[in-house]
């Protein structure tokens, strides 16, 4: 993917109205969970651009100002962009979850023994 590409949905969180605080926990997040799931959708460009722009999306609607914790913006961004999944976007992740597999954002959000 073009870096002009991946700058569209960050453009999105940095020209969103949060402090800087919040706007660089937000940032994290999505940096994050997009390194955990940027497989799952393959390499067709039009599909990666599009969840990576859900990605944005989802997580400055559960963000608040007070947003500061990384790995809460993550958990919740992941079950969203799951819920999302199985509505619209077909990836290797839908289709395991058809076939029975557990939910690919349970595995990232379970802390670690």
């Amino acid at each position: 993917m073009t870096h002009a590409r991946q700058l569209v949905a960050r453009q999105l969180i940095d020209d969103a109205a949060f402090g800087a605080d919040a706007s660089s926990t937000i940032r994290q997040a999505f940096d994050e969970v997009w390194g955990e799931i940027a497989f799952r959708f393959g390499t067709h460009l039009v599909a990666i651009e599009a969840a990576r722009l859900e990605l944005a999306d989802t997580l400055l609607s559960i963000a608040s100002e007070e947003s500061r914790d990384v790995e809460v913006l993550k958990c919740f961004a992941l079950q969203a962009m799951t819920r999302h999944d199985r509505q619209t976007l077909p990836t290797r992740a839908t289709s395991a979850q058809i076939c029975g597999v557990r939910d690919w954002w349970a595995e990232l959000c379970v802390e670690p023994s």
